[in-house]
């Protein structure tokens, strides 16, 4: 008897045990429930507001990203060169409208302009009543003003069309151009202060890397004749009339004319007018804004050309990563090299190995050495 009253006993004080636990967890469940779903400074709400300061404390702010939409914290010594503030176009002085046209929206088209203009389907290159009525609808470069604010490398950021052109030339790795990958091309490497000019008879790709603060420049024209190519390596500012003259090489080899009378050259523009290309990648946000003083001379120079050969030579900027464009997210440039198929026209990142390099490289590499001993050039030229 003295046993079964004992396991009773026992029995009873273990459900009641077990009502008393069950009761406690509901209750501080439902107090929790409350905590998270009061608004009040209550003690209710006191755990969840430790927990939220806790989660803070253990999670920085993310101060640079390399994505907009993607939470990648990066926030230790290396800063992103590529976060910029964002650039106001609509304050300052109006921006000066080039004749530097951007490239045209291939998937837009005017059905009555098509007919009227027939571009593309009679004519190639198409003739100047053809790019005449073609020039009233389409894009054309802005640039910030002397004297601006504005620091050209931003204002060609905020221009979706450039911007679209940097990324597309900064997706695709670089190439290796050596005498394995090239097999039989042929390989032109300009070096640093050079500049060639060829066409798909003499060579079928043109090139030059190694490019910091260096930007380089390529021009590709079309028209009567071969389509010509020319592709310089800028270190510095200053090289106006290399460039100039490059741009008249153009002209005269579409045009067949060797006079260096203005007046009669202007006579002798062709009824075709000359489609140009306009390729150009390097640089980088450097601190001494090496790199910016180049783009600016360069967009300088390029929007007067285009201007003055306006009449025989339509220029699109095509392809331009320089400046914050060509950052990249550890520092530096991303695009270092620059190449282009004379037959295709296909512009692309690469780099270039010793057996592509061409010949007499230290001879070449001279007049660099020489220049850094005896100082800046007054006129610095391309060889």
């Amino acid at each position: 008897a003295d046993m079964s009253d004992a396991i009773t006993i026992r029995s009873v004080l273990y459900t009641l045990l077990a009502s008393a636990y069950g009761y406690a967890r509901s209750t501080l469940t439902d107090r929790k429930k409350r905590g998270r779903d009061d608004d009040g400074d209550g003690s209710s709400d006191r755990g969840t507001k430790r927990r939220r300061r806790r989660r803070q404390r253990t999670m920085p702010p993310i101060a640079t990203s390399t994505s907009c939409n993607t939470l990648v914290d990066i926030s230790g010594e290396v800063k992103l060169q590529t976060s910029h503030p964002p650039l106001d176009l609509g304050a300052g002085p109006a921006l000066n409208r080039t004749h530097i046209y951007l490239p045209r929206d291939d998937y837009a088209y005017d059905d009555e302009d098509e007919i009227d203009c027939a571009y593309g389907c009679a004519h190639s290159p198409p003739p100047a009543a053809c790019l005449s009525r073609r020039d009233e609808q389409d894009e054309r470069l802005t640039l910030p003003p002397e004297g601006s604010n504005v620091p050209i490398d931003a204002h060609l950021s905020a221009v979706p069309a450039v911007v679209e052109s940097a990324e597309a030339l900064l997706s695709v790795p670089p190439r290796l151009l050596s005498e394995r990958t090239c097999k039989d091309a042929r390989v032109l490497n300009v070096l640093q202060g050079e500049i060639g000019h060829c066409d798909s008879s003499q060579a079928d790709i043109i090139v030059s890397d190694k490019a910091t603060t260096c930007h380089i420049l390529a021009l590709r024209s079309v028209g009567p004749g071969q389509a010509l190519v020319s592709l310089c390596h800028l270190d510095r500012p200053g090289y106006d009339e290399c460039i100039r003259s490059a741009v008249e090489l153009h002209a005269r080899h579409h045009s067949n004319s060797s006079s260096d009378d203005e007046e009669k050259k202007s006579e002798e523009y062709p009824a075709e007018i000359v489609e140009m290309d306009i390729h150009m990648a390097g640089g980088y946000s450097d601190r001494d804004n090496t790199s910016l003083s180049v783009t600016s001379h360069l967009f300088n120079i390029l929007s007067a050309l285009a201007e003055e050969y306006s009449r025989a030579i339509r220029m699109t900027l095509k392809t331009c990563a320089v400046g914050r464009l060509n950052d990249h997210p550890l520092g530096g440039p991303s695009a270092r090299g620059l190449a282009v198929n004379t037959s295709t026209g296909e512009v692309y990142t690469a780099k270039v190995h010793a057996s592509a390099a061409g010949p007499e490289l230290s001879l070449r590499a001279v007049r660099l050495w020489a220049s850094a001993a005896g100082g800046e050039q007054s006129t610095p030229r391309l060889s």
